[in-house]
């Protein structure tokens, strides 16, 4: 059996050696722990301290093999730390490499910027802000999408109005100027510094710079960088400034500010949809897009835009530019052309720049000539590229069919006369749109608000061929409306014979349209079912029996129904922009045309109205029932119309 003084020894010899071992795994443990934050060292430092205190009162008979690195025990739970202490501690995998350091004055925060040779050193600033990981840069092409970024990281460590300092990377500001992005309406700047150039000369205290303008001008930056110079068949946009001779007669110093401000939202709007610059002549703008789209959302923008903008005194008390009556017209009135064809591009030997010539160029500019101020007119080739996206990309313009029109000074190569005539249409930005469904077909809408909006006189044009919407019947709120249903008299035609028959037809119905007087309208066609509208009764009847006439042992054959009456509301179609017709007629004439017979024309007089009938040397009536048809409450008198003979 040892002796006391033996057991005493040995118990101190192990505690020695297991001083030095929890030493050894201390000095370990602060090794690998040098890269962490300087708090959570102190904090692993005591928490090893009091585990070695613990150990040390637990005596010799504790193992070290029992204990991990960091000097727990095995199998034992892990300390918890704080949600206050965690996240004060950076991450390791964003800072493997460099010690992390806690920011003394979190509003001010220290640039790299600063410390460039050649710029300003005797204050902190902020630059402008790169992404980082995580960080999400917002769409290039939908600037309003900038509000969801409201409270972001990013937001939040760059919306403190601080020093800006300017240097290469970043453009240059000035004071009410143009450059950098910000345009005219950045004010509030202290100081007198003016930048030039491209190095960096100077700082200034930006009150009115946030985080969202400092995005949107390095977005600028990046768009301008990033265009491509459209080639082949694009999309051509002539701007003109109405009346601009007058305002520069009336005052110049005022139109010269004006011109300005007028510039920079046109550039604004081009650089933001991808657009290219071919030239400007004057006030005008020639333009130059690869789809449509990107052409029709600049000019519904260019001119919501120049709406808002902050004209000066002077030129709103100019007749040309000041505030209309409804409110609708403001500052300068630009008209607009759009056109989309092939074009043949070229390199200008002066200014090397991209120019194009073509049909394209040339029908543009005439397409241009024929607007007013304030108005966007196209082809109706080019509306059709993008009509199915209108109301999901375009914010839901108001669409007007113009009709067809012979175009003036439009010189084309080659004399090809086929292109002056063109079908156009018409686009005005939803907000200043007239609502001409609640204007036109009063009966029961005296609780409904009208919205007033643009109109325009008649384009200016040679001639026009056809009718467009402004031609569609609604006097009175009284219309005579025309269904005609197509029918195939010969079984088992082949398709390349039923398109050409269907073509044939359409070609009579229109023309009998237009020989009417008054001239007949169509509202819409659809797999040979027609919608037609007639200002009197008279000229609808004559339009039925003379397609029917010329129909005759034809393998198509058509059914006809006419009726007059009042419309609830009449107004442009979404899509189409023609006249479109809502009310208890249109539900009626469609029911007469369906009880015809191939080659048959029925007039339908619902006891419930009382008009003549009427009476003409080309065709005669004969009575034929009295029907009350389906879904209907009133009985309807209907008759047989025939054609004078000879």
């Amino acid at each position: 059996m040892p002796s006391p003084s033996t057991n005493t020894q040995t118990q101190t010899d192990n505690k020695k050696k297991n001083g030095r071992l929890l030493r050894l795994f201390r000095s370990k443990s602060n090794k690998s722990n040098e890269i962490t934050h300087s708090d959570e060292s102190n904090e692993s430092d005591n928490d090893n301290n009091n585990a070695n205190n613990r150990r040390s009162r637990r005596g010799s008979d504790h193992d070290h093999d029992q204990f991990t690195k960091d000097g727990r025990k095995k199998g034992s739970r892990r300390r918890c730390i704080s949600p206050e202490v965690r996240r004060k501690i950076p991450s390791r995998r964003r800072n493997s490499n460099a010690k992390s350091s806690v920011a003394t004055a979190p509003d001010v925060i220290e640039s790299d910027m600063a410390r460039k040779p050649g710029s300003i050193k005797s204050a902190p600033t902020v630059s402008v802000p790169s992404f980082g990981v995580g960080d999400r840069e917002p769409p290039i092409r939908d600037l309003g999408n900038i509000q969801r970024y409201r409270g972001s990281s990013w937001a939040e460590r760059h919306k403190h109005s601080s020093m800006v300092a300017i240097n290469e990377n970043d453009g240059f500001l000035q004071k009410n100027g143009r450059e950098g992005g910000l345009g005219p309406d950045v004010e509030n700047f202290n100081g007198d510094y003016k930048y030039h150039g491209n190095k960096s000369v100077g700082a200034r205290t930006c009150q009115s710079l946030d985080s969202e303008q400092l995005l949107l001008r390095r977005k600028s930056e990046r768009l301008k960088s990033n265009v491509k110079i459209p080639h082949g068949e694009i999309t051509i946009v002539i701007t003109d400034i109405e009346g601009s001779t007058s305002l520069w007669e009336e005052d110049p110093i005022a139109m010269e500010k004006a011109l300005e401000l007028h510039d920079y939202i046109i550039r604004k709007c081009y650089t933001n949809q991808s657009g290219y610059e071919i030239t400007t002549e004057g006030d005008s703008f020639c333009l130059a897009f690869h789809h449509p789209l990107d052409a029709f959302s600049f000019a519904l923008q260019a001119q919501v835009d120049l709406y808002n903008a902050r004209w000066s005194e002077r030129i709103l008390q100019l007749k040309s530019a000041k505030l209309d009556k409804d409110n609708t017209m403001r500052g300068l009135r630009v008209r607009m052309g759009l056109h989309h064809g092939k074009t043949v591009s070229y390199e200008h030997e002066m200014t090397h720049r991209t120019y194009y010539r073509g049909d394209a160029v040339t029908i543009a500019k005439a397409v241009q000539n024929t607007a007013h101020g304030g108005q966007i007119i196209t082809t109706v080739e080019t509306w059709r590229a993008v009509s199915g996206m209108a109301e999901r990309y375009l914010g839901s313009p108001q669409v007007l069919d113009c009709g067809e029109h012979e175009l003036l000074d439009c010189d084309l190569q080659g004399n090809d006369n086929a292109l002056k005539t063109q079908k156009l249409m018409q686009l005005v930005p939803k907000k200043f749109a007239f609502d001409y469904f609640t204007w036109r077909g009063t009966k029961g809408k005296n609780h409904l608000i009208r919205k007033e909006g643009r109109r325009f006189p008649p384009l200016k044009t040679a001639r026009m061929i056809s009718t467009g919407f402004h031609g569609a019947p609604y006097k009175n709120d009284e219309v005579v409306m025309v269904f005609v249903y197509t029918v195939e008299m010969v079984e088992d035609l082949n398709e390349d014979s039923k398109a050409k028959n269907s073509g044939l037809l359409s070609n009579i119905i229109r023309t009998n349209l237009l020989s009417c007087r008054p001239h007949g309208y169509e509202c819409q066609e659809t797999n040979g079912q027609w919608m037609l509208a007639f200002h009197t009764l008279n000229s609808a009847i004559t339009f039925g029996v003379k397609t029917t006439s010329k129909l005759e042992n034809a393998p198509l054959n058509v059914k006809v129904g006419i009726q007059k009456g009042s419309f609830l509301s009449q107004g442009p179609h979404k899509v189409t922009g023609r006249a479109d017709y809502f009310g208890q007629v249109v539900n009626r004439a469609a029911r007469v045309a369906v009880s015809c017979v191939p080659g048959q024309v029925i007039l339908g007089v619902p006891d419930d109205e009382e008009y003549e009938i009427p009476s003409s040397k080309m065709f005669w009536l004969s009575y034929l029932r009295k029907e009350k048809f389906r879904g209907m409450s009133v009985t309807s008198t209907l008759y047989d119309c025939f054609l004078q003979a000879g």
